[in-house]
């Protein structure tokens, strides 16, 4: 059986519509496009790790939905403007909560909810919401990706940074795996033919 990254980012969207969750709707045009680089890239490292299917579907699941408690948050807190609470008194750091709880009624697995609810968490402790150590693989797949994507954007201080620059960023932040993120930056060589 040959699968690759995209059918799995088609089937992850069917599985999601599936079950009555429209999400693409319910995103800012940024945000999903967001969620969707970071599923690519997060099925591609699940790949290269030989994750079994399920897994690898999760990962194209979760990431799908990772943000979708930023739904929940004011505009003026995505934008980055100087107000850092909702009119509900939620901060940015209360998406995976709010996403976690959203997803409740739709019974996703076990390694969805967590992608959704600890894609903050980092495995030396300093993540949210909880401080975990103990981080699962396909939850820390999709930590370093959401990073990667989002400093690699033009979202981050306001203009696009190079990859290499993203990566020297990443090497230098506590919290991720550091044969991961060598694993992905290699992968990320060979596919663009070096940084």
């Amino acid at each position: 059986m040959n699968i690759g990254v995209y059918t799995v980012i088609d089937y992850a969207e069917q599985l999601i519509q599936g079950k009555g969750l429209d999400f693409h709707s319910l995103y800012l045009e940024k945000l999903y496009q967001h969620c969707k680089h970071v599923a690519i890239l997060s099925v591609g490292l699940g790949f290269l790790y030989q994750l079994n299917l399920q897994e690898i579907i999760d990962l194209g699941v979760g990431s799908l939905l990772h943000d979708i408690g930023k739904i929940e948050i004011a505009d003026s807190i995505l934008k980055k403007s100087s107000v850092f609470e909702s009119e509900k008194g939620l901060s940015i750091q209360d998406h995976p909560i709010v996403g976690f709880q959203r997803i409740q009624v739709f019974h996703f697995n076990k390694n969805v909810e967590n992608i959704v609810l600890q894609h903050h968490e980092r495995i030396d402790g300093s993540g949210y919401p909880s401080g975990l150590f103990d981080v699962p693989l396909c939850v820390q797949i999709v930590a370093m990706t959401d990073v990667f994507d989002w400093m690699s954007s033009e979202c981050y201080r306001q203009k696009e940074q190079g990859i290499k620059e993203t990566f020297d960023a990443l090497y230098e932040m506590a919290g991720f795996d550091r044969m991961m993120l060598h694993i992905f930056k290699d992968a990320f060589d060979d596919a663009i033919g070096g940084i």
